[in-house]
């Protein structure tokens, strides 16, 4: 929409043009990368989705920082919500699409080092993806492919979390992750690398945890803590359902796109 969208809109007596972003622009092929990047330009406002983006559009792009928004995604919380979890042992787990950008190599060799020391853990992910194929064969060089489990992608993501006791998120960007909210939301305990509007959602150790990214030792230590301490690690867990319910309902996300509308309109009135 932004590509096709934004040059008509921008053209017509009248009409106030918004684009829109809410990934990393490196994310975007880059024979639509500069294409988006004009439209930013010729839009009157451009809605992101974290304070991250906002960044990294006005430092890496350029664009005036007083025509950028930022509003939060809002998430189903009668869909995603706490369910009880009766694991014997606890399960590490992710949802995404199967990309470089997420980073998933370092989760599976950091669970090679963590089953080693806690036997009985178990690893789910879930998501297809380019680098499915890949990641299978690291699970079998490390020797985890015992405690791994792959499943395709789902509609079913609630169960798939309601599986989950701690949630993973170790990429390399970021712009406000649906999954890890998602995650937030349902109970688990989530772990995320330092990225993008991670630490937007998470505040270390009160509602999550996060790690430097590309640390795999640095993950490796977060996940023996979440396993070792259930009472912290239901902690978090409850602190993070708390406030995605308060913070990040898809009531609040509809409110601030209004906002944002209505102000762009009296501007141009």
């Amino acid at each position: 929409m932004n590509v096709f969208g934004i040059p008509v809109g921008a053209s017509l007596a009248g009409t106030v043009a918004i684009s829109n972003l809410r990934c990393h622009m490196d994310l975007i092929p880059s024979r639509y990368r500069w294409l988006n990047r004009l439209a930013h330009r010729l839009s009157r406002a451009v809605v992101v989705n974290s304070l991250a983006l906002r960044r990294h559009l006005t430092g890496d792009y350029r664009i005036p920082a007083q025509k950028i928004f930022t509003c939060y995604n809002g998430i189903d919380t009668n869909v995603f919500h706490p369910s009880l979890r009766d694991n014997a042992a606890p399960v590490i787990g992710t949802i995404c699409v199967l990309r470089q950008e997420k980073n998933l190599p370092l989760l599976l060799e950091a669970f090679s080092h963590v089953s080693a020391l806690r036997p009985g853990v178990r690893l789910l992910i879930v998501g297809s993806g380019p680098e499915e194929g890949s990641l299978h064969a690291l699970a079998q060089t490390l020797g985890i492919q015992d405690a791994c489990e792959f499943r395709p992608s789902t509609p079913d993501v609630p169960a798939c979390l309601a599986a989950m006791d701690i949630f993973v998120l170790p990429s390399l960007t970021e712009g406000l992750s649906n999954a890890v909210m998602e995650a937030m939301a349902s109970g688990c305990c989530v772990i995320a690398s330092d990225v993008g509007g991670n630490p937007e959602l998470i505040t270390d150790g009160v509602t999550g945890l996060l790690f430097p990214s590309r640390d795999r030792d640095a993950l490796i230590e977060r996940l023996l803590s979440a396993i070792d301490d259930p009472g912290r690690r239901q902690a978090l867990a409850l602190a993070a359902s708390q406030r995605m319910r308060a913070d990040f309902s898809l009531t609040r996300a509809a409110e601030c796109m209004q906002s944002i509308y209505e102000t762009m309109l009296s501007c141009a009135s």
